[in-house]
């Protein structure tokens, strides 16, 4: 390098000790690195894949053991709607509340006790007839409200009035108008209005007493008839759903459970974070979803992976999450990645004193050969390289560094060799000179001969010729040019020619096409008026049809209103048999009344005689048995006189059904004398449908023939107009060739124009 001072360059460069060195110890590190990076990512992958099979796995679960304790309640409450012992409880303890109502509260509602222990007492003891009544059902209720873990339990009057619960808190015997009941009071105005045996449920209501309820209709059977009684309403607080969806393995491979509402705020659960910890912002915007997933959401402790997944608990839909913090998912890669460091700095620290050793061996024979290069450099060419034997890349350096040497000593006898052939191409260009001005003089006057028949050719003279011949090697050129000028004036008197007899045809197409033109309008008109005719009676067919179809209808709806009457005729006919046949059985039982009529005569008869014989004791009874004998033969005219109405009735159902079976007969003659008229009618349709088609055919047959000739009509208008067009091209056209000197053309186109 020209300029430079070597020993700067020295100083600012590193040697090739030092960099085969940071070479091995780049590679070991990149080495180590991609090998420890690839075996992190592969093991945070398993890792991750693990943990998102074993959340979604865990949300599952809980997700069903949320749905099988829901069930459980409906199952439970259901139960509790249809027990007759409640229900009869339910009407005693409502009639006592008024009067025992501040000795039950006193008694039942304990300060300082816990739910359990309010739940477990009975009443037993107490003087109070609510308490005989509590005691008969507390054990059963008390028994569903620890299977199921609800909150509470209430069963309510028909008032409204809460007459029992189980943990007797401060809305026991309270109704459910007053301001803290809303809620209950919501549900219980459904259940009111809804109907039996059906399930009514209310979504949790926030705020600090969240809690959902599910209720029914307290129903019992009495006698084979439903009778509501009240209502069993069940309350569930959020802390009971939390317990259901939190997983035994909370604390330890479980960070969060959380149940979120669909406004994406937390109903229950757990969070790593504690309870007043805000719920991530990137598992709230999924509190809607549709599909179950995961996501890793930020938290105030961390990243978390969820494993979500949508529910409905009691008619509200929510969103479970299953999560555990991203440092516990990943404590095993990050272990494994401490140990991969320690690692690399060891395999790095043995390689850097390997590269070390080995460019130490490398680097003297190329310092040797770098001196030889210094003194080639410098001019000496007579140096000896003696690693050119050597097999190794040193050897390759040095056997190019020989051949660098032979090539500086081949270039110095070329640089003589090219002086001397400088010398002999001097000569050789100034011959060359000579030759290439002699040329230039016979070219120039070759050009200018053809510069002058090119100016004759731009004159339209095209009968002159270059007559001079030029040198032999471009007298082709004038034999060319002769020859295409000959050529040109052949073509142009033959286009004279062709334009004389297309201008004499263009003629006779005009007036031929003149004649078609005239030919073609009016037997277009013709066309045009045939069609209009075929349209009119094409209409006129169309329009018998149409009357045709209506009269098809009308006969149609004639038959249907004749098969109605046939119709009511049977119904008569069958009516009056049931007519006949009740007769008959009143005819039975007037004779089974007569009988008795006749019996009881008798008996009346017989007692008279008795009451007779008895004297003056028998007198009273004596009246009585005349009285049971007018009644007697009262009842047994009466009878007779119904038999023979009936009688009466039964000739003029006779009578009746003959004149329906007659009627019968006519419509039925009427019937199939209008299928017969329906039937010509149909014939009559079919017929005009197909004339009305043929003719529909020959109309769009005519109109398309119509189309075509005025197709024609419009070709031939064209024709006219192009005939006129090419006879005045073709007159252009001669004009123009009249322009070119040709000999005997002139005379021609004179004749032709003539």
């Amino acid at each position: 390098m020209p300029g430079v001072n070597p020993t700067a360059v020295k100083a600012k460069s590193l040697s090739i000790k030092a960099k085969f060195a940071a070479l091995v110890t780049g590679a070991t590190l990149v080495s180590c690195l991609s090998v420890g990076l690839l075996s992190y990512e592969m093991g945070k992958s398993g890792l991750i894949d693990a943990s998102e099979i074993r959340l979604e796995t865990v949300a599952s679960n809980q997700s069903k053991q949320l749905d099988a304790y829901t069930l459980r309640v409906e199952q439970s409450i259901t139960e509790l709607s249809q027990n007759a012992a409640i229900a009869q409880a339910l009407e005693t303890m409502t009639t006592v509340v008024p009067t025992e109502k501040d000795a039950i509260i006193q008694a039942f509602r304990r300060e300082g006790v816990s739910e359990e222990e309010r739940a477990s007492f009975n009443g037993e003891g107490l003087r109070l007839l609510y308490a005989i009544r509590h005691a008969t059902i507390n054990a059963a209720i008390a028994s569903v409200w620890r299977n199921t873990r609800v909150s509470d339990i209430y069963v309510i009057d028909k008032n409204g009035l809460i007459i029992y619960s189980v943990t007797k808190a401060k809305n026991f015997l309270t109704n459910v108008t007053e301001p803290q009941n809303a809620a209950i009071n919501d549900l219980f105005q459904r259940i009111e209005a809804g109907k039996d045996g059906v399930i009514s449920t209310t979504g949790f209501t926030g705020g600090d007493n969240d809690s959902a309820m599910i209720g029914m209709p307290l129903a019992v059977s009495n006698w084979g008839q439903i009778q509501r009684k009240g209502a069993v309403i069940m309350r569930i607080a959020t802390d009971r759903i939390g317990a259901v969806v939190t997983p035994e393995e909370t604390g330890k491979t479980i960070d969060d459970a959380i149940l979120l509402s669909a406004e994406g705020k937390r109903r229950a659960g757990v969070l790593s974070g504690g309870a007043d910890a805000p719920i991530s912002e990137n598992l709230a915007a999924l509190s809607g979803a549709s599909d179950a997933g995961m996501v890793l959401a930020q938290t105030p402790v961390g990243n978390i992976f969820y494993a979500y997944r949508p529910v409905t608990v009691f008619g509200q839909k929510h969103l479970l999450a299953i999560g555990q913090q991203e440092s516990k998912v990943l404590a095993a890669a990050n272990d494994l990645a401490f140990w991969a460091a320690v690692a690399t700095l060891a395999v790095l620290a043995i390689m850097t004193l390997i590269g070390i050793f080995v460019s130490a061996s490398l680097t003297k024979p190329l310092t040797g050969l770098a001196g030889l290069m210094e003194r080639l450099n410098g001019g000496e060419n007579n140096i000896e390289i003696k690693a050119v034997s050597r097999g190794d890349e040193i050897g390759t350096m040095a056997r190019a560094l020989e051949s660098f040497r032979q090539g500086i000593l081949d270039k110095q006898r070329m640089e003589t060799e090219a002086h001397r052939k400088g010398e002999e191409l001097d000569e050789e260009r100034a011959q060359r000179e000579m030759e290439k001005a002699r040329s230039a003089k016979e070219l120039e006057e070759a050009v200018d001969a053809l510069a002058t028949g090119l100016a004759n050719l731009a004159a339209g003279r095209l009968d002159l010729r270059i007559e001079k011949s030029f040198v032999p090697s471009l007298d082709h050129l004038r034999v060319d040019f002769n020859n295409s000028m000959a050529g040109l004036e052949a073509t142009i008197s033959n286009i004279g020619e062709s334009a004389n007899a297309i201008r004499s045809g263009s003629g006779e197409l005009k007036s031929a096409s003149e004649d078609l033109s005239r030919r073609t309008e009016r037997q277009a008109a013709a066309l045009e008026e045939a069609a209009a005719a075929l349209g009119e009676m094409t209409q006129a067919v169309d329009l018998s049809l149409s009357r045709c179809n209506v009269a098809v209808e009308a006969t149609a709806g004639t038959m249907q209103d004749a098969h109605k009457s046939t119709a009511v005729v049977k119904e008569a006919i069958v009516a009056m048999e049931r007519i006949e046949t009740s007769s008959a059985k009143i005819r039975q039982i007037i004779d089974v009344i007569d009988q008795i009529a006749f019996q009881t005569n008798l008996l009346a008869l017989n007692a008279g005689v008795e009451a007779a014989r008895a004297g003056e004791a028998g007198k009273g009874f004596a009246v009585v048995a005349q009285e049971v004998r007018e009644l007697a033969q009262k009842s047994a005219a009466a009878a007779r006189d119904i038999t023979t109405l009936i009688a009466t009735s039964a000739g003029d159902v006779e009578s009746g059904v003959a004149l329906v079976l007659k009627t019968g007969e006519s419509l039925e003659q009427i019937q199939k004398r209008i299928q017969s008229v329906n039937d010509q009618i149909g014939e009559i349709a079919t017929a005009s449908r197909e004339q009305s088609g043929r003719l529909s055919e020959i109309n769009a047959s005519v109109n398309e023939l119509d189309h075509v000739t005025q197709q024609n009509a419009a070709m031939v208008e064209e024709t006219t107009a192009s005939a006129f067009s090419l006879a005045s091209e073709a007159d252009g056209l001669t004009e123009q060739v009249g322009q070119f000197s040709v000999g005997e053309t002139r005379h021609r186109d004179q004749r032709y124009a003539a």
